[in-house]
């Protein structure tokens, strides 16, 4: 499955069915233990929850319900730091959570009154065992360094039959020009192309990972800009076939 963010009056229903659902994390009194220990700590307020994704988290989090109801599975989540994923999940019921960042700030996902497990490791050589996970997850991760073969072959490895592999990225029809130097975060920077969404799902498919809905292709008003661009966010759904 391919979905496109295709305007912000997405972003703002998607964070009305987050809380419709309980699964806001931008506010209540999980936001604020989590405020408080952060002030504490740091002598400074927290980063702020960023609504902007809130599209991605609110289709991630449906697309987990519906394809992977089973609340004791194994889920990855890559790029943790900051994220709504695994609290979401959390309140959903789901227990057996690793969330993985290269941010040692990750640590503070339990700061909001949880046991997720964070570590702080290679996204692509976690210490899971091949074929035990159910679900992977990743919210404007692979952009940043991005390497196809490692993200596929990862996949490939970790999943177990019929696992998910679900990500967002930041995206234009016809992709975006970024200098070669530029890095964000210490990493490489892209802006994904449909070209470069199609080249993913192929190899992917060639790996034997399989779309778990049709590729919806819709036009964008390009509602989101960070730095010198202005664009969107993608999704894309995989299943690893049994």
């Amino acid at each position: 499955m391919i979905q496109i963010l295709r305007d912000s009056s997405q972003i703002e229903a998607a964070r009305a069915s987050l809380r419709h659902a309980g699964l806001d994390t931008s506010r209540g009194w999980r936001r604020s233990l989590y405020s408080l220990r952060w002030t504490l700590r740091f002598r400074c307020f927290p980063e702020a929850v960023a609504i902007n994704k809130s599209w991605d988290v609110w289709t991630i989090s449906s697309a987990i319900l519906k394809h992977s109801p089973d609340r004791t599975s194994q889920i990855f989540e890559m790029g943790s730091y900051n994220s709504e994923i695994g609290l979401a999940l959390w309140q959903s019921g789901y227990r057996r959570i690793r969330a993985v960042d290269f941010n040692p700030l990750g640590r503070a996902i339990r700061w909001y009154g949880n046991a997720i497990d964070f570590r702080r490791e290679d996204f692509y050589n976690p210490d899971l065992a091949p074929g035990s996970v159910g679900v992977m997850t990743a919210i404007s991760v692979i952009e940043h360094g991005y390497d196809q073969a490692k993200l596929v072959s990862t996949a490939a490895r970790l999943l177990k039959p019929g696992g998910l592999l679900l990500l967002t990225t930041d995206y234009r029809e016809d992709g975006a020009k970024v200098p070669e130097d530029f890095r964000a975060f210490g990493l490489t920077y892209r802006i994904f192309s449909r070209a470069d969404l199609e080249s993913l799902v192929a190899d992917a498919e060639k790996a034997g990972l399989e779309m778990i809905g049709p590729a919806e292709w819709s036009d964008s008003e390009y509602p989101i800009r960070w730095g010198d661009w202005q664009f969107t966010f993608a999704f894309v759904g995989l299943r690893k076939r049994s």
